[in-house]
Formats: structure tokens, C-alpha cells, sequence
């Protein structure tokens, strides 16, 4: 290799040289790294040969913040064998599905953004307790997205079941912690913006989660939130009423915002909840938008299965007629019951901050 020129102050992009296509990877080819174990961050995430080499490793190009690394030919696979010369831009759908990928092998214990989440709700540390060596590709909400991506554009929308969990009570609580990393998850990773409408009525340390004053954060009560990177232009609104998100996000994609705009929205098990979803599914549906629908219990269906009365609450349906609305005796329906939960539960946060 030739001597570098003008010091040790000189950029890894100088020191990297030029060598035959034969001896290694030609310029501009799609590579993935795996199998680093100083630079775990890496693993996983796409990037760019350069076709310069540094001693027997070669440059590679990765999306910012990584930017240029110099990596051991045995620590990269081969993605795409097409030169970068010849190969349109990445779409946005293509960036999405390539950023969900990145994210994959990523491990709870050792990703900073759910590290930060935590931070701000000590109490649920034990959900970090029970799955810190899961992968994040493992949680059921990145797991449901990756495969709406995949389906795209053919079907830009996807109905998940995510009620088959044996630990249902874990499982909500990752999918809102879910929620709120993926905004910064996209910050940090991702190229293109991204606006996210995001169903959840867990908005509390959101102020905390995005304290960092390039990030723009609004709230005016304790059902809604939003947030907005003031470089990256990487948007989120966060809100408890699924009729709101849906105005919002179609408003958002028949403006010149220039990025994807993805909706995570929730369905419960209701029959109007049901009609509301097929309504929604069934409208003409803006090509920059993807949704997808988390079909849930309601909150007493999920409370009666972890203290083992679900067979109860099963008798308790059949005779109250199911998962209509009141039937003519006066029985109150699912959806009653599943209000009433969550107007106690606003109240008892309202409480709890009136108190902070």
C-alpha cells in the first residue's frame, strides 16, 4: 500500500487506494456487513463499496450517522451485484424495507434509542429484564411492518392478529414502546422522511423520549402528541382516536411533504371497529401511504386471560350477544366496556400528572 500523504490528520477516504476489479469488489456494489464483533452497530445495516482498499480491508459507504468504514472482505456479502453506476435511487419503499432490515439483528440490550425509552418509564424495566437478548426484528410490530413493506405496492395495507401472545400483558407493552422508538429509530438510520400517525394512548414520556432540541415537540393534551426533526424533517403524531390519525395522515400525504407516510393504526374485536377498519381499507388510498392494523382484545378480554378467566368472560360474550352493540335487554357490549376502561384510564393518568 503507499504511503499516506500529509500525516496521520488525513481522512479514511484519502488513505483507502484503488485496485484491480480481479482483487476484490468492484466500485459501487450493494454489500451487507455481518459477523463484526467490535462494530456490532454495523451488522446488518447496507452500504456502498468505494473500491479503495486499506491494507486488506475495503471501503464501504454506509448511511449516515456511519458514514465511511474500512472493513475485512470476510465481514461482507455481496447484496446486489449491480454497479451503483447503472442502478436507479433506492425509492423511499425500498429505503424503508432496507432500514427494517438494518434493525433486525439489533439486540434490546444493546440498541440506545430503547435504552433512552426506558430511561424515561423506569417502570417498565422489567420488560427489558425479560427480552434484553431479543432481536429487534423479533418484536411483533417491526416483524408486522417489515411484512407490509414487502407486500407494497401491491397492498399498501396490512391486517395483523397479534393476539395469540401467552404473555399479553409484555406484548402491549413492547408494541407501545415500539411506537415511540420509531421515529428516532428512522432518524437515526434512515435517509428519507418519514411521517408516522401512530394509534396509542401512552403519550406521557414522550417529552422526555425527544428532549433534544433538534427535535420540535408539541402536546397539547394528554392524548395526543407530535414531534418533528428540524434537519431530517422525520415526523410523528401520536394519538388515541383512530378517526383523527386517519384525517391527519391523508392530509399529510395530499401535501408536498416529500417522504412516506405510514400508519400504524388498531382494530378491536368489535363489530364497529371492524366496519370502521373495512371502511378505511376500502377507500382510495394515496400511493405514499401505508397502514397497518393491529387487531387487539379489548382491555377486558386481555385482563380476563392473564388471571385465567377467559373462559368466563367467553360465557359472559355469548350471553351479552357477542361483539355487537347493546343487545335489546341492555347488556353492555365489548366496545362499552372497552370505553369505559379507557376513560378510567385517561382519568387515572390525568391524576397521576396533576400530582407530578
Amino acid at each position: 500500500m503507499k504511503e499516506a500523504q500529509g500525516g496521520p490528520g488525513r481522512c479514511l477516504d484519502d488513505l483507502l487506494e484503488l485496485r484491480p476489479k480481479s482483487e476484490g469488489f468492484q466500485e459501487g456494489q450493494l454489500v451487507e456487513a455481518f459477523g463484526l464483533k467490535a462494530a456490532v452497530v454495523l451488522n446488518g445495516l447496507q452500504g456502498r463499496t468505494t473500491g479503495r482498499w486499506q491494507d486488506e480491508r475495503i471501503g464501504v459507504q454506509f448511511p449516515a450517522p456511519h458514514g465511511l468504514k474500512a472493513l475485512r472482505p470476510d465481514n461482507l456479502r455481496v447484496v446486489s451485484d449491480m454497479p451503483q453506476q447503472s442502478k436507479t435511487c433506492a425509492t423511499p419503499l425500498e429505503k424503508l424495507q432496507s432500514f427494517l432490515r438494518s434493525l433486525e439483528p439489533r439486540t434490546l440490550g444493546s440498541d440506545d434509542v430503547f435504552a433512552s425509552c426506558l430511561k424515561a418509564l423506569p417502570g417498565l424495566s422489567y420488560v427489558m429484564d425479560d427480552h434484553a437478548a431479543d432481536a429487534l426484528g423479533t418484536l411483533p410490530l417491526l416483524r408486522e411492518l417489515s411484512q407490509l413493506v414487502r407486500k407494497c405496492p401491491a397492498e399498501p395495507f396490512l391486517i395483523a392478529d397479534l393476539q395469540s401472545s401467552r404473555d399479553p400483558r409484555n406484548e402491549q407493552q413492547l408494541i407501545e414502546l415500539t411506537m415511540m422508538c420509531l421515529p428516532m429509530w428512522a432518524h437515526k438510520h434512515l435517509d428519507t422522511p418519514i411521517a408516522w400517525f401512530l394509534l396509542t394512548d401512552c403519550t406521557a414520556a414522550l417529552d422526555n423520549i425527544y428532549s433534544d432540541q433538534a427535535w420540535q415537540y408539541h402536546s397539547k393534551d394528554i392524548d395526543s402528541a407530535s414531534v418533528q426533526h428540524i434537519t431530517s424533517d422525520m415526523r410523528a403524531v401520536w394519538h388515541d382516536d383512530s378517526r383523527i390519525l386517519h384525517a391527519l395522515s391523508f392530509k399529510c400525504s395530499q401535501s408536498d411533504y416529500p417522504g412516506l407516510v405510514v400508519r400504524i393504526l388498531r382494530c378491536a374485536e368489535d363489530r364497529r371497529s371492524r366496519d370502521w377498519m373495512n371502511r378505511i381499507n376500502a377507500e382510495k388510498c394515496p400511493c405514499n401511504v401505508l397502514t397497518l392494523w393491529i387487531l387487539e382484545e379489548s382491555p377486558l378480554a386481555v385482563s380476563a386471560r392473564m388471571y385465567g378467566l377467559d373462559g368466563l368472560f367467553a360465557s359472559t360474550l355469548r350471553m351479552s350477544g357477542g361483539l355487537d352493540d347493546n343487545d335489546d335487554d341492555g347488556n353492555p357490549s365489548t366496545e362499552d366496556i372497552s370505553k369505559s376502561y379507557s376513560q378510567k384510564k385517561r382519568e387515572k393518568k390525568r391524576r397521576a400528572k396533576a400530582r407530578s
